[in-house]
């Protein structure tokens, strides 16, 4: 991964952080600045090193052969501790948003007389626009998802239950070429497709469920997300609306996706259309988010969101019905923002009524 120029434009914004110094907790941020995956914090800077310990020395020496390694004995804190102060930081941010206040206090301790500053997001904005290898990466993953969806579909029967789903979609998910799944499967029948994130359980498909498909491969820490309402017979009357009905307001709102759009407006597009098919009150969640390194991240697609979005983004678009003592259909595709508007990233086949 390359992560020289990321690290670059992370020390211009030092002076409008009021820093000269960052140390970064979270994982996502540490794999986004240095290419480590393992266990550590990053240190950033006019140098940057990951601090790690013994079980993952090999791994930081693959991942992030250019990246000062410190593999520490004692405490994480300690060695943060000596590592900042051998940099001669004067103010040192760190993630608000991650960091525990027991961590920031034991830090405190050890740093006495440098200023601790309270960062929230610090990351967010530069990880909503990927380059060229997170798209590749981010491709990657949506194409093993892909993969995997259309070989679990076709076993779909009655008898199965969701547990039994749910395993074989995380087989796929790993013969498709995915490291595994980038969250915990959704596969729900009949009623319990009426929860929007529902858990597997034993409960048998029947004949006339609705089947909820949501589940996403990771290639080198990239999330992919999918997910797909089935039927298992020819659907009635009323799956064929509802359907219809999210499928449609999913088109809209795709095709609202372009350089410049609110979010907040993209999402009105999908809402308002559920609303005025009188299914408003049934749609309780976000119409999407972008993905990455973490299954959610900015930008947000919800009814209050600010964010714009701008070419390199990726978001899913999944708009729903979910009717109690009934069941749910939900449809979720990735896009990519592109300079001239939108590009469907997802490729998993959608039923046609």
């Amino acid at each position: 991964m390359r992560t020289t120029g990321r690290l670059a434009r992370l020390r211009d914004r030092f002076d409008e952080l009021k820093i000269d110094a960052l140390i970064l907790s979270s994982p996502p941020s540490v794999r986004y600045l240095t290419g480590f995956s393992g266990e550590g914090w990053a240190i950033i800077d006019a140098r940057a090193s990951i601090i790690t310990d013994g079980r993952y020395t090999l791994r930081a020496e693959r991942e992030a052969p250019r990246i000062e390694r410190i593999c520490r004995s004692g405490s994480m804190r300690d060695a943060a501790v000596e590592r900042v102060k051998d940099g001669r930081a004067k103010r040192v941010g760190f993630e608000a948003d991650h960091l525990t206040v027991s961590a920031r206090d034991d830090l405190k301790k050890g740093l006495r007389g440098i200023a601790l500053v309270p960062l929230k997001g610090v990351l967010r904005v530069p990880r909503m626009i990927k380059d060229a290898s997170e798209v590749k990466l981010l491709r990657q993953a949506i194409a093993a998802t892909d993969k995997a969806f259309r070989k679990v579909v076709k076993g779909l029967k009655p008898g199965m239950t969701e547990v039994q789903i749910a395993l074989e979609i995380e087989r796929q998910l790993r013969v498709a070429g995915a490291e595994g799944p980038a969250f915990p499967v959704i596969a729900a029948g009949g009623p319990n497709s009426a929860d929007p994130h529902a858990e597997p359980t034993d409960r048998k498909l029947r004949l006339s469920d609705n089947v909820k498909l949501d589940f996403g491969g990771t290639v080198q820490g990239y999330h992919a997300d999918l997910t797909r309402t089935v039927f298992l017979r020819e659907p009635t009357r009323k799956q064929r609306e509802i359907y219809n009905t999210v499928r449609e307001a999913q088109l809209r709102a795709i095709d609202a996706c372009r350089p410049g759009a609110v979010c907040k407006e993209v999402d009105a597009v999908a809402r308002d259309f559920i609303k005025e098919a009188g299914y408003g009150e049934n749609f309780s969640h976000g119409l999407g988010h972008g993905v990455g390194l973490e299954i959610h991240e900015g930008p947000g697609l919800g009814h209050t969101s600010e964010d714009t979005l701008q070419p390199g983004m990726l978001v899913t678009v999944e708009p729903g019905i979910y009717l109690n003592g009934w069941g749910g259909v939900r449809l979720e595709d990735i896009v990519l923002i592109t300079n001239r508007g939108h590009e469907v990233i997802t490729q998993a086949p959608k039923l046609r009524f």
